[in-house]
């Protein structure tokens, strides 16, 4: 593709942008930069390649978000991070302990399980009134 084809496919992809945003905005602005450095990114030929070829339409670009612009290898590198969190979060469950310190209310049964939250707001409550 020629100098002069990249020039309208370049103005077409600012026209796209400026009529998006109605305008020059900060939205507008912030877009702008975002193509910028997702098209310049050595890492993203794929992008730069899909958009000069015409496979991405310069209408689009404007709507297309950084995960949309990002490489395959930084969505899968995304993934897994997502991932990893996900299982990581599910480990940060509100742990529990039985203790003998307390009866349960209910039936009495002593060696109850208690959060670490009941811990903490109870126990000292119990140790206030056995104290009294």
């Amino acid at each position: 593709m020629g100098l002069g084809k990249r020039s309208v496919r370049a103005q077409g992809i600012e026209s796209a942008t400026y009529s998006h945003f109605d305008g020059t905005t900060a939205a507008y602005k912030a877009k702008i930069r975002s193509i910028f450095v997702n098209l310049k990114d050595k890492n993203n030929p794929g992008l730069r390649e899909s958009v000069v070829s015409g496979e991405i339409p310069s209408e689009k670009l404007p709507t297309m978000t950084s995960e949309d612009m990002a490489s395959e290898e930084r969505k899968a590198a995304d993934l897994k991070i997502k991932d990893a969190n996900f299982f990581n979060s599910l480990g940060a469950e509100e742990q529990q302990a039985e203790t003998d310190a307390f009866q349960c209310s209910r039936c009495k049964q002593v060696g109850v399980f208690v959060t670490v939250f009941e811990a903490l707001i109870v126990y000292p409550l119990f140790l206030e009134k056995m104290l009294l």
